[in-house]
């Protein structure tokens, strides 16, 4: 009797509120953990927001921590990726994971990582 209309706009929305400029950084190993004030401090002045898990934990718990920040994106960096010179990068909107040259992180994250 109250209409389908009305219903509707009761439900809450469903659309991803996650920031498209926060990024959380996943460092793994001590040397990217040595390395990460230096890249979330280079992000930070090209226009992205920076958090990152200082307690050193493993991938598992860092991904929970960023998925609970409100981050759209995960930077994950471990010995592999600093000797590749490319981080990987994960939506945390769809799932999806690329690599990225260290370089190109936050132009690719403003647009979308398009």
């Amino acid at each position: 009797a109250i209409g389908m209309e009305r219903l509707i706009s009761l439900l809450p929305e469903t659309g991803d509120d996650r920031d498209g400029r926060k990024v959380f950084l996943v460092a793994l190993g001590e040397g990217a953990s040595e390395r990460a004030f230096g890249w979330a401090q280079q992000w930070r002045r090209a226009g992205l927001s920076v958090l990152w898990d200082f307690d050193g934990r493993g991938l598992k718990a860092q991904m929970k921590k960023a998925d609970r920040s409100g981050a759209a994106f995960a930077v994950l960096i471990g010995e592999d990726e600093i000797e590749a010179g490319a981080a990987r990068v994960r939506d945390l909107r769809d799932g999806v994971q690329r690599p990225v040259p260290f370089d190109e992180i936050p132009a690719r994250i403003l647009e979308g990582l398009s």
